[in-house]
C-alpha cells in the first residue's frame, strides 16, 4: 500500500532529503538509489528500506514501505534531469578487507569521477571481479550518480574502504598497476590466479605509494596520438584481459 506525503516537513521526507549529503549517508548508513531498474535490484538484494514515488509514477510496486509525493517534492530528492519517478532508500553493507577471499579484486586509487567509478564497479561485476577496494581520494561510491552508473552492481559487488598501506594485507595477490616505468605489454603477461587491479586517479594516475607495491606493472598498447585512455576504460581493458585468460585456463 502506498502512503501519501503532502508536507515537506514530514520526518521521513526530510531525512531522505538529507541523504543527498555525504556526511548524512555515512551517519545513517543509508543512501539513495534512483531509477526503476536500480530500485528493482535494490529490492531483490534485500537492501531497500523504503521507496519514494512521484505523483505521476505508474510503474511496478514492491512489498516495501512506499510513499507518494508531488512531482515538485520528488524533484528535490532526484539527482537526474529526466526522472523515472522512483527512488529507493537503501542500507549500506559493511565489509572488512581482512575477510576478502576471492580471485580478482579491483582497487580504486583515487578515481574521482562518479561516472568512472560507477562504470568500473559495473564492469567489475561483468568481468568476474569479486570485490572493489576504495582508497583515499576515491569519490563516494554511494553518491547518487555513482550508484546510478553502477546499474545495480553496487548491490552485488562487495565494496571495501581501505588505506593504501592495508594493501599489504593482500599477500596472496599480485597487485597489477598500469604505469609507464618498467612496464610490460598487457598482452604479454600471464596473470596469476589471484590479482588486484589498480586504477589510478584520472589526472595523476597510480600513486607512488601504491605503484611501489605493484608486482606487475603493465602498459596497454595504443594506436594514434592520444596520451592515455579514460580511467574506467583502462581498468576495464585490464579486468577483461584477466577474465579472458581465466576462461581459457578453465576451459570455459
Amino acid at each position: 500500500m502506498i502512503k501519501e506525503i503532502t508536507s515537506t516537513e514530514n520526518k521521513i521526507y526530510k531525512q531522505t532529503k538529507k541523504l543527498l549529503n555525504r556526511s548524512e549517508r555515512y551517519k545513517t548508513k543509508l543512501f539513495i538509489a534512483e531509477g526503476q531498474r536500480i530500485v528493482q535490484d535494490a529490492v531483490c538484494a534485500g537492501v531497500a528500506e523504503y521507496i519514494f514515488v512521484s505523483s505521476n509514477y505508474d510503474g511496478a510496486e514492491y512489498d516495501v514501505p512506499t510513499y507518494r509525493v508531488s512531482d515538485k517534492m520528488f524533484a528535490v530528492l532526484s539527482d537526474t534531469e529526466t526522472t523515472q519517478g522512483i527512488i529507493a532508500v537503501c542500507k549500506m553493507t559493511d565489509y572488512n578487507i581482512e575477510d576478502i577471499n576471492c580471485d580478482t579484486l579491483l582497487v580504486s586509487d583515487g578515481v574521482s569521477d562518479p561516472g568512472n567509478l560507477g562504470t568500473l564497479i559495473r564492469t567489475a561485476e561483468c568481468s568476474g571481479v569479486e570485490g572493489v577496494i576504495l582508497l583515499k581520494g576515491t569519490v563516494d561510491p554511494y553518491s547518487p550518480k555513482v550508484v546510478r552508473s553502477t546499474m545495480g552492481s553496487i548491490f552485488r559487488v562487495p565494496v571495501y574502504f581501505a588505506q593504501a598501506d592495508e594493501l599489504k594485507k593482500l599477500s596472496d595477490y599480485a597487485i597489477v598497476a598500469t604505469v609507464l616505468d618498467g612496464s610490460k605489454d598487457l598482452y604479454e603477461i600471464d596473470f596469476p590466479q589471484k590479482t588486484a587491479v589498480v586504477v589510478g586517479n584520472e589526472a595523476h594516475g597510480v600513486s607512488d605509494e601504491v605503484a611501489s607495491m605493484a608486482m606487475i606493472r603493465t602498459l596497454i598498447p595504443m594506436c594514434g596520438n592520444s596520451e592515455s585512455l579514460n580511467a574506467s576504460v583502462a581498468g576495464s581493458v585490464v579486468m577483461y584481459e584477466i577474465f579472458r585468460q581465466k576462461r581459457l585456463k578453465s576451459g570455459y
